[in-house]
């Protein structure tokens, strides 16, 4: 969500490092574990392995992936891995193929709770790449990512009283008219960045991240670089001597929607979808799959997450995207949902 002033991206510490000055294993009470000597004549099987290295913490960004734990614990410890575990998000890997490719949200998606005061604020972080596969051929910056979002809320709109459920739309987080008229039909809005602080200024461009420090007033849905963190446009080009597709290059974007409890036992509820789409080249306009992804909170403050999975395949493959023929467009018969 990129919308002000509510809702605004938290930018993830620049390290999630706890010190580690020492590769000398300890047992779970801290103690080193002295390398243990062959036996006389023993073979090599009966000597230690080789000594593993320990992950360079200080160089580590996002949430903790349970291969880095895995890391940790045969190097120092499962004492030192705990402790670090307790302070960072671990994350499982999801992976969701569409048609046209893969999204993938191994970069990070953790939830952001709160205590559930009045004035603290409840949301979850996501970064997410989209690879096009080889039926894809992209130009440079050729693959766009569009997110739309729809966010609920219990607490009726100007008022300290709570509805049962979740019955009250809380997508627009401003009372200008540029945000409020994004919300379409059953509250749902594309998620672009609307006046920020300091500026009034249009964004014509449903691309996520377009307009986020400058305007975007091209009617072009392929102009304008996202210019929000992380996120970037994709591709998948080939050689020009050869003709062969060159390795993909993912598209991109990062996300930290969140809101504020304004009253107590407030809660909350955002569901995204965000789509892979051609904006350039042979198969420009070829729609390459969607997911969704979401978050809501409780009366404490807790954060749940929602599945990141297949929302869309997108076009239905066939053997004319890797080579369409030039001049024409190519029929595209979508699929309504995962197979």
């Amino acid at each position: 969500m990129q919308t002000f002033p509510d809702n605004g991206i938290r930018r993830r510490p620049g390290s999630y490092a706890r010190g580690v000055t020492s590769a000398r294993q300890t047992d779970d009470g801290g103690r080193t574990r002295r390398p243990r000597p062959a036996r006389r004549g023993g073979t090599t099987e009966d000597r230690d392995p080789a000594p593993l290295s320990v992950p360079d913490l200080a160089a580590h960004r996002g949430p903790v992936p349970r291969e880095l734990l895995t890391q940790l614990q045969r190097t120092v410890g499962n004492a030192v891995t705990s402790r670090f575990a307790g302070e960072r998000a671990v994350v499982q890997r999801t992976t969701a193929t569409a048609n046209g490719g893969i999204f993938d949200n191994a970069p990070g998606y953790t939830a952001r709770g709160g205590t559930g005061a009045v004035g603290s604020r409840v949301g979850a972080d996501i970064l997410l790449d989209f690879t096009p596969n080889d039926l894809v051929e992209a130009p440079v910056d050729g693959i766009s990512l569009i997110q739309t979002v729809r966010g609920v809320t219990n607490r009726v709109p100007g008022k300290s009283t709570l509805d049962r459920g979740r019955p009250h739309d809380n997508t627009a987080v401003s009372g200008n008219k540029d945000d409020t008229q994004l919300v379409g039909p059953g509250g749902v809005a594309v998620d672009v960045p609307v006046h920020r602080p300091g500026r009034d200024d249009a964004n014509r461009s449903p691309g996520y991240g377009v307009g986020w420090t400058g305007p975007a007033i091209s009617n072009t849905l392929g102009a304008d670089a996202p210019t929000l963190g992380r996120t970037q446009r994709g591709a998948h080009v080939r050689d020009p001597g050869t003709g062969a597709l060159l390795p993909a290059v993912p598209a991109k974007m990062e996300d930290g929607p969140g809101r504020t409890v304004l009253v107590k036992d407030q809660t909350f509820e955002m569901n995204f979808e965000v789509t892979a789409l051609v904006t350039a080249g042979p198969l420009k306009d070829t729609y390459l799959g969607s997911i969704e992804w979401g978050w809501e909170s409780d009366t404490s403050g807790t954060v749940t997450l929602k599945p990141f999975r297949l929302l869309q395949l997108g076009c239905q493959r066939t053997a004319s995207w890797a080579r369409p023929t030039p001049g024409t467009r190519q029929p595209c018969t979508t699929r309504t949902g995962p197979p």
